[in-house]
Parts: C-alpha cells; structure tokens; sequence
C-alpha cells in the first residue's frame, strides 16, 4: 500500500520507478504466504489440488488486469489505477486480519547466517530444484510471451489498444482449465506424471505458435489459440511442481516458497528481457 502511494503521487519516473520497487516488495510476500499457508495446512493430493485453486486465481490477476486497466486509464487517467490498488490493499488488511488464521504450528526464530545455510540446502534438494527451474522456465515463456505480444498484435497486426486488452483473458483461460485438469486427476496421477504432462501440452503449444509464422501465417486468431493450449499445460504443470517442491519441506514451508517464488520471478525476468533483446536485434 506504501508503495501504491508512491507510485500515485509520482511527479516523474525515478519516482514511479521506486515506488514500484516498494509495491514489488510487499507484493512478493503474497506468493510466499499463499504458498506456505497451504502447504502448512495440506499434505498429498489434497495440496496439488488446493494449489491448483490457489493457480487458478492466480492467473485471474494478469488475465484480467490489463483490460481493467486500459479501461481505467482511459477514463480516469493512470493514476486512478494505483488508487484503485490501494482501496484494494486495504479492504486486504481488513479480511486477512479477521480471517485468516495462523497456520504455522510451531514458531521458528532463525538467524541471517543460518537463513542463508537453509536456502542452500533448499537449493541442493534433488526434488525441489528440477521442479523449480521447471517452474522457473515456464514463467520465462509466459513473461516472454506477453512482453513481445503488443509490438506484435498492436505494432504488426494492427489491433487497438483496447482489442489488446481483451486477448490476456483468452490466453490465460488456459489456466483455469489445467487447475481444472489437475483438480480432476490429482487423486489419481503422481507429481511427476502431471508434470511431465503440463511439459508435453506446453511444448505444443509453443509448436503451434511458431509453426504458423513460418508458412506465412501470422494472425492474432492462431496467436491466441496457441497461448491457451501453452498456457493449459502450464495450468497443469504450476500445482504438480510446486507441490512437490514444497512437500519435502513441511518444516520450513515459508523459505522454500520463498526460494520457488524467487527463481520463478527470476526466470519470468530473464524471459522478458530475452524477449524485448530479441526484438531489438530483429528491429536492426
């Protein structure tokens, strides 16, 4: 909320600039309590399964987000989409307060040098890393993905800010039909299986989005269907990882959501910069 308020009151871009530092800051928190709640409160299926409904509103907020902001912006100016954020944070403070209960069953004090022990090992662990940078590189070609779509749907094909707005929901529909799927089959199909599946449809997808470009065939119709089958494989890929991941810790759920969340921003980073690398090399 601190960081909404920077970013409202911005007299020039160093300001915004720090203040999305700050918003960034706080907001991360949200994807490692999310994560380490449910892993205090579940184990097995019922966790692939919660966290598929955790996946599911997950991808609500970038499917949904950029209409409700080209909208916003256009009637109400920019800022208002940072007022409406923090009306937002608050009526947050007010619910978690009163709703949700502590999870953690026994208080652990751990100091800086020993933290940075407990990330290594974290890091070491033979399950949680290949599940990690499965993660990690999934959210590469997401974030890839939508940092290259406007210079191609607007800057190539043509479509209109607003027309842009509305294909992020069609793309992330995909992920309310893998966290679907896995809530369907979780009982059933183990961690890796899901995985190795969310994998498969993911590579599909990306087969289908290439594949049309190289015969001539570049519209936003085959763009889009080929973002949701990418994206329904990542569906089904985020809640199999993720609980395997955080299953081989019970004891120290906080840090490796912390560590999973890290290296899933972090690969979400290196995709969007390798995206807008790329089309500045093409542009030359």
């Amino acid at each position: 909320m601190l960081g909404t308020f920077l970013c409202s009151t911005a007299v020039d871009y160093s300001n915004l600039l720090i203040g999305r530092i700050v918003q960034g800051s706080g907001a991360a928190a949200g994807i490692v309590v999310s994560r380490a709640t449910t892993r205090d409160s579940f184990e097995g299926v019922e966790l692939a399964r919660v966290l598929a409904a955790v996946t599911i509103a997950f991808a609500l907020v970038p499917g949904l987000t950029p209409l409700i902001g080209d909208v916003v912006e256009q009637m109400l100016g920019w800022r208002a989409a940072f007022s409406i954020t923090g009306a937002l944070g608050l009526a947050l403070v007010v619910i978690v307060a009163r709703a949700l209960p502590e999870t953690l069953a026994t208080r652990r004090h751990v100091a800086p040098r020993s933290e940075v022990a407990e990330y290594a090992a974290i890091l070491r662990d033979p399950v949680f890393w290949p599940n990690a940078l499965a993660v990690a590189c999934a959210f590469a070609s997401m974030s890839a993905f939508f940092s290259g779509a406007p210079a191609v749907l607007i800057g190539t094909l043509g479509i209109s800010p607003i027309e842009f707005g509305l294909y992020p929901p069609i793309a992330v529909s995909g992920f309310v039909i893998g966290g679907i799927i896995t809530r369907k089959v979780a009982a059933t199909a183990e961690p890796r299986s899901m995985s190795l599946l969310g994998v498969s449809i993911m590579l599909a997808g990306a087969v289908l989005l290439f594949a049309p470009p190289a015969f001539g065939m570049l519209n936003k119709f085959l763009i889009n269907g080929a973002m949701v089958v990418h994206v329904t494989g990542l569906g089904i890929l985020l809640p199999a990882s993720i609980a395997a991941a955080l299953q081989r810790f019970p004891q120290k759920a906080g840090a490796a959501a912390a560590m999973q969340g890290f290296l899933q921003m972090l690969g979400g980073a290196l995709g969007a910069a390798s995206a807008a690398g790329l089309a500045s090399i093409l542009a030359v």
